[in-house]
C-alpha cells in the first residue's frame, strides 16, 4: 500500500490527509483518510472509473487536491491505472478506510469437461405405405342380378305397364283400337328422355366404354344411366323438356323460368354412387352427376363453377368422349364388374342401417 501525506491547503493549515491505495476483487481504489492509526477516512477514488466520493462534505476541495497529487506523483507508475482527474460524486462510500482482508484461497480448478459423446446417427423413419381398404367379396352374379341385360328406360316401362294393369281388360282393348294411351305424360316423356340419353350413350361402346341402365335403388328410385370409360365415371339423369328454355345456375336449373331440383338430386345420386362404388372397389372412385337435356329450344349456362354436367342429351356421347382421359382399361373393366351386379346396389340399404 502506497501513502503520501501533505500539509496545508490554499495557504492555510488544515488537518494531515493521508492517501491509501486498496486492491481486491479487481478494484482498485484511493482512500483519503485523516492521520492516525485508525484515521477516519473523508472521501475514496475509484481509479478504474475515475469517479470521487466525498464522505466529508467540508474537505471535498482538500480531498480533490490531496487525489489529483497523488495521481501527478504516480505518474508513469506501472501500478497505476489511471490518470483522469478526480470527478465528484454523491457522498455513499464506506465511513472507513477497510481493514486488509485475508483473501480467500482461489477455488479449485474445475477437471476439463470430458469430450462429448459421440451421438449415433438418427435412425431413418421409414413411411409406411398407406393400408389399403378392405374389399368384400362380390357375390356370384347370376343372369338375374346382371344389369348388363337392362335396356334404357327400363324402369318407365315398367311403370307404363304397371299404369295399364290399373285398368281392365276391356278399357285396355278400346284403348288400343282407338290408338290412345294409358300411360300417364310424365312416364311417357321420361321415357322418351331415357331411350335418346341411353341411345347416344350406347353409341360409345365401341371406344371402351361400358353402360348400364335403370340402376335400382333399395328404396325404389333408380339412375338413369350410368357410364364408365376413359373419361371417368358419369351418372346420367335424362330430362326431356321439349321445346323448354333451360337456364343453368350455380346451384339451380330452371324450366321456362320454373325451379327444379334436378341439380340437387343429380349431386345427391354421383355422391351416392362415389360411396358405394369406394366400399366394393376397395378406393376411391370419382363421380361426375350429369344431366342430359332432350328437346329443350335452348340450354343457357350461368354456373361460375358448375357442378353437374348439362349438356344436350342428343349429342351426349361427343361430350364426354371428348373429356381428358383419367382411367385405363382395367380400371374400367374393374369398375364395371362391380357396377354391373345388381347386389351391389342393393347392399346400400343394409350398409346404413349398420353406421
Amino acid at each position: 500500500m502506497t501513502s503520501i501525506r501533505m500539509i496545508g491547503f490554499g495557504g492555510s493549515a488544515v488537518d494531515e490527509l493521508v492517501v491509501k491505495r486498496w486492491r481486491k476483487g479487481g478494484k482498485d481504489r484511493l482512500y483519503v483518510n485523516r492521520p492516525g492509526p485508525k484515521g477516519e477516512a473523508v472521501a475514496w477514488y475509484d481509479c478504474i472509473t475515475g469517479e470521487l466520493n466525498v464522505l466529508v462534505e467540508e474537505v471535498r476541495e482538500a480531498a480533490s487536491t490531496k487525489i489529483t497529487e497523488w495521481l501527478r506523483h504516480q505518474d508513469g507508475s506501472p501500478q497505476h491505472k489511471s490518470t483522469r482527474p478526480p470527478a465528484p460524486n454523491p457522498p455513499n462510500p464506506p465511513q472507513a478506510s477497510p481493514p486488509p482482508a485475508r483473501q480467500a484461497p482461489p477455488p479449485p480448478q474445475t477437471p476439463p469437461a470430458p469430450p462429448p459423446a459421440r451421438q449415433a446417427p438418427p435412425t431413418r423413419q421409414v413411411s409406411q405405405p398407406p393400408q389399403a381398404m378392405a374389399v368384400p367379396p362380390l357375390p356370384t352374379l347370376t343372369p338375374g342380378d346382371d344389369l348388363a341385360a337392362n335396356r334404357p328406360g327400363a324402369a318407365l316401362q315398367e311403370m307404363a305397364r304397371a299404369a295399364e294393369l290399373e285398368h281392365s281388360k276391356l278399357v285396355r282393348i278400346a284403348s288400343r283400337l282407338t290408338r290412345g294411351t294409358l300411360v300417364p305424360e310424365r312416364i311417357r316423356s321420361g321415357l322418351a328422355g331415357e331411350l335418346a340419353v341411353g341411345t347416344a350413350l350406347e353409341r360409345l361402346t365401341p371406344a371402351g366404354w361400358r353402360i348400364l341402365h335403370g340402376i335400382k335403388w333399395p328404396r325404389g328410385s333408380d339412375i338413369d344411366h350410368l357410364a364408365i370409360g376413359p373419361s371417368g365415371v358419369f351418372t346420367v339423369n335424362a330430362k326431356h323438356h321439349a321445346g323448354a328454355s333451360v337456364w343453368v345456375g350455380d346451384v339451380m336449373l330452371r324450366v321456362n323460368g320454373g325451379s327444379t331440383d334436378h341439380l340437387r338430386n343429380s349431386t345427391s345420386e354421383a355422391t351416392r354412387t362415389a360411396e358405394l362404388l369406394r366400399y366394393w372397389c376397395g378406393r376411391d372412385v370419382p363421380v361426375q352427376p350429369v344431366i342430359g337435356v332432350v328437346g329443350a329450344q335452348s340450354i343457357k349456362i350461368d354456373a361460375h363453377d358448375p357442378r353437374v354436367l348439362v349438356i344436350d342429351g342428343a349429342t351426349i356421347d361427343h361430350t364426354l368422349a371428348a373429356r381428358p382421359h383419367v382411367l385405363s382399361a382395367g380400371q374400367v373393366a374393374s369398375i364395371y364388374a362391380v357396377a354391373r351386379h345388381r347386389q351391389v346396389w342393393l347392399t346400400s340399404r343394409r350398409r346404413n342401417r349398420s353406421r
